[in-house]
């Protein structure tokens, strides 16, 4: 299913199937948002399939692109939605790192791209990242996240003890939620707090409905937010912060998840 980031009407999008390994990719435009049905070679020996999109402006030019993991599809239906909310937290981003409180370093390039050269002994640092996602975007128009840990310089690649909370609620495919109901809200941990959530020494969710001028606290129950959309027209932000007994922590704020209708 293609959405269309909440954006005005007359884009067009491109979905295709690629196998692992190729360097081309064939597929048809069409208006969004809509619904495609692809069907790719299944089974253990066959090749590994990824899905490539492209979303194209009313001129014709090129908006915006994804790419998803490949994997071996085992002969059933799956669905896959794309270009649509809530986006987070891996986009282009101007990142940087702080030691011990001192900013370390920094960069205007994807977080996931970035190295850096640690001094030795042990440390707290914190990585920033802010991006602002510009018109005609609609949906997740800020996210800003910091990620706190401690580490020593390691002899080889080391993973990192960081944490990812993800807000998962359904929408239609132009990123939208009915106004003025009660919305349950899907909530998804991943890295180190989900490997260690008995660990956790809080984890806190806000809302707001003012793009993040105002907030107020929502619980979480067995891993969902429930939230009262507001008026049509207007955006739903998120913002969660966690700490685990080892000091790990997290705050990331997504202005706009989705928006009203």
């Amino acid at each position: 299913m293609d959405g269309m980031d909440g954006m005005p009407p007359g884009r067009r999008g491109e979905p295709a199937p690629v196998p692992a390994g190729a360097q081309w990719f064939t597929g048809r435009k069409h208006t969004l948002p809509a619904t495609t049905t692809m069907y790719v070679r299944a089974g253990e020996k066959t090749a590994a399939w990824g899905l490539e999109y492209h979303q194209y402006a009313p001129d014709g030019a090129g908006e915006g692109g994804y790419y998803t993991h490949e994997r071996r599809y085992a002969g059933k239906s799956y669905t896959h939605t794309l270009n649509n909310g809530v986006f987070g937290p891996c986009p282009t981003e101007d990142g940087g790192a702080y030691r011990d409180g001192r900013k370390h370093e920094s960069v205007d390039a994807p977080l996931y791209g970035m190295e850096f050269t640690l001094p030795k002994g042990e440390a707290e640092y914190r990585l920033t990242t802010t991006v602002s996602r510009s018109k005609p975007a609609r949906l997740s128009t800020r996210i800003s996240s910091s990620c706190t840990f401690t580490s020593a310089r390691p002899e080889d690649i080391t993973a990192l003890l960081v944490s990812v909370v993800r807000c998962t609620p359904t929408l239609n495919l132009d990123g939208t939620s009915k106004a003025k109901i009660s919305k349950s809200v899907p909530v998804t941990l991943q890295g180190a707090a989900a490997k260690n959530r008995k660990n956790l020494r809080y984890l806190n969710f806000y809302v707001s409905y003012d793009s993040g001028g105002t907030w107020k606290k929502a619980a979480l129950k067995k891993d969902r937010l429930t939230v009262r959309n507001p008026a049509r027209g207007r955006g739903v932000s998120f913002e969660v912060n966690l700490r685990d007994e080892k000091a790990n922590a997290l705050s990331r704020t997504i202005t706009n998840a989705y928006r009203t209708r």
